[in-house]
């Protein structure tokens, strides 16, 4: 009786076996170059790395493949398919762009959640949460990209007073973020926030300075060809070569000087520059220390070194030690762009300059003059 129960169990069991595995098929999925090793999911199960070979039962099936790029982002492949019983199907696996994973989601829902509470206490009136608000719209951090937003912030930042928040505010002028690019506008408020020892201010300005310097050694070599009645240039461009290496902003002074020569001996004589305003000065930069000796509250304007005999600006009374701190009524920020302003201007028109001299600012009218 005992054998015969047993028998009849083997019996059921091999029968079972044999229809399961009828119903079986084989789902082949194949990964070549950049998919290779990527996880496979088979109905959400993971059924090992690409390529690979899965028994399946003959049903509809959903095929998911999954390679990590970083710990952020991840490629995927999707593929519904159905298979009859005792059959094979291949799936070769193309993987699609790189997209954020589970983490990333994640991630982004705090800092969704995060940059609401920013905007709350900037419109609040704290001046940190501007600041973050403005670094938020600018890199579309939990908020969407906003270049615009983030200049208004900025500057709403920077009306309050805070010193980090004129750094970026000039940055953005410099790199026209949110705003139309404005160099003079950026080193105007990089030179106003460097006075105050902000430690980034003073980087942009050493590094503006140092294109600058570079520009007027470039410019010097250029023209050096034009410029042979002036022997001293040559020694000035190899000066200009040697003081490359020197970016400390507040040590500036003998850079400068070779810039005004390449300015004042060089490049008014090319071809280039001919019919350009000239008043007739040798000009240096404003040091922290001359503009503190001199009661400036802050390093700006064109300190006057020389007056050409018999040019515009000696009849017109400048006198060497004045600094000059606006011309036309705008205020001057640096010896460049007084430079600026009165190449610009018409041969023969009458300009107001105003200079410091002694603690006391006087009005002067210049004749502007022509760049020969």
């Amino acid at each position: 009786m005992k054998k015969t129960l047993s028998l009849a169990l083997f019996l059921g069991i091999a029968t079972v076996a044999s229809s399961t595995l009828a119903q079986t098929a084989m789902l082949r999925v194949a990964c070549e170059e950049d998919a290779r090793d990527a996880d496979v999911f088979v109905n959400g199960e993971f059924k090992g790395q690409c390529s690979v070979d899965i028994p399946v039962p003959g049903s509809s099936l959903q095929v998911r493949v999954v390679k990590a790029v970083d710990e952020l982002n991840e490629r995927i492949f999707e593929q519904s398919i159905r298979l009859a019983p005792n059959t094979v199907k291949r799936v070769d696996v193309v993987l699609g762009p790189k997209q954020p994973n589970e983490r990333a989601r994640q991630l982004a829902v705090e800092q969704t959640r995060l940059a609401e509470v920013v905007r709350q206490q900037a419109e609040a009136g704290d001046v940190i949460a501007m600041l973050d608000l403005a670094r938020r719209y600018e890199n579309g951090q939990g908020l969407p990209k906003t270049p615009a937003l983030a200049h208004e912030w900025a500057r709403r930042a920077t009306n309050s007073g805070h010193l980090e928040a004129q750094y970026q505010l000039a940055r953005q002028f410099e790199n026209g973020i949110g705003v139309t690019k404005n160099l003079e506008q950026a080193s105007s408020i990089y030179l106003r926030c460097a006075n105050l020892k902000n430690a980034n201010c003073v980087g942009a300005v050493a590094a503006i300075e140092q294109r600058n310097f570079q520009e007027a050694t470039a410019r010097a070599q250029r023209c050096s060809a034009s410029c042979q009645q002036i022997p001293e240039i040559n020694q000035c461009v190899q000066d200009a070569k040697n003081l490359l290496g020197d970016t400390m902003v507040w040590n500036i002074e003998p850079r400068q000087k070779c810039i005004d020569a390449a300015y004042e001996n060089c490049m008014s004589p090319c071809s280039f520059v001919r019919g350009r305003g000239r008043i007739g000065v040798e000009l240096q930069f404003v040091s922290m220390a001359l503009a503190e000796s001199i009661g400036l509250s802050r390093a700006y304007g064109a300190l006057v070194h020389a007056v050409v005999p018999s040019s515009p600006a000696e009849k017109a009374g400048v006198e060497s030690g004045d600094v000059i701190i606006k011309f036309d009524g705008k205020l001057v920020e640096t010896r460049k762009e007084f430079v600026d302003m009165v190449g610009a201007a018409l041969p023969s028109a009458n300009r107001a300059v105003t200079v410091l001299r002694r603690g006391k600012a006087i009005e002067l009218n210049v004749t502007i003059g022509r760049g020969e």
